[in-house]
């Protein structure tokens, strides 16, 4: 019979290892700012997420799978490649992303405890695991990031929605919303629009 919970405890801690390495990588790409201190911060408390992860799998008698713990961390590697609208140096849309992908892992990793405590027994089989501070560590570091996540977002996309805003309207790209909340080209939609017929006038081709 398949141990589903092993099958899930190993593919969790591979996103862990990655969500690890990317709040490494985001902490390095920030040294020096507030930015970086507080990934500083989270990056030591996702480690020690990893860490308790790893001693309740070890509780439970579950062996990590080194081929998806190895294949996460060249998937992180793989993500720097992403060149996120420059070449060579680091980007506001890279930061933006860094700070994007940290957050849905920690909302993520909420889920996590909440499913192993609650869902799969855990908190009756595991009385030394504290899933409750667990889930507040959790919910600590979102608060942490949000704030700069936010404004790398701002940073990232508004110089942008400011020229779209300036941008003149051509024929081109004057859409505008129907009420199905579909875009239509009105010029074109009329060219479409097949012409009524017509019956002739009378005394006239008779």
């Amino acid at each position: 019979m398949t141990d589903y919970l092993a099958v899930y405890l190993r593919d969790q801690l591979a996103l862990g290892v990655t969500w690890r390495a990317l709040a490494r990588r985001a902490r390095d790409n920030n040294k020096g700012t507030p930015l970086g201190g507080a990934l500083a911060e989270v990056e030591d408390g996702i480690a020690e997420d990893v860490r308790t992860f790893e001693a309740v799998m070890r509780t439970l008698g579950i062996r990590p799978n080194p081929a998806k713990v190895a294949l996460a961390a060249v998937a992180e590697r793989f993500g720097r490649l992403k060149r996120n609208g420059r070449w060579v140096t680091y980007s506001p849309l890279s930061r933006f992303l860094e700070l994007e992908g940290l957050a849905m892992g920690i909302e993520g990793k909420k889920i996590l405890w909440h499913t192993l405590g609650d869902l799969a027994g855990l908190r009756d089989r595991l009385p030394d695991t504290d899933f409750d501070e667990l889930l507040a560590r959790a919910a600590r570091q979102r608060q942490t990031l949000e704030p700069f996540r936010r404004a790398a977002g701002t940073e990232a996309f508004a110089r942008q929605a400011v020229n779209l805003v300036h941008r003149p309207l051509t024929r081109e790209v004057a859409w505008t919303p129907t009420v199905r909340g579909v875009r239509h080209d009105h010029d074109r939609e009329t060219a479409r629009r097949p012409v009524p017929h017509q019956a002739p006038a009378p005394g006239r081709g008779e």
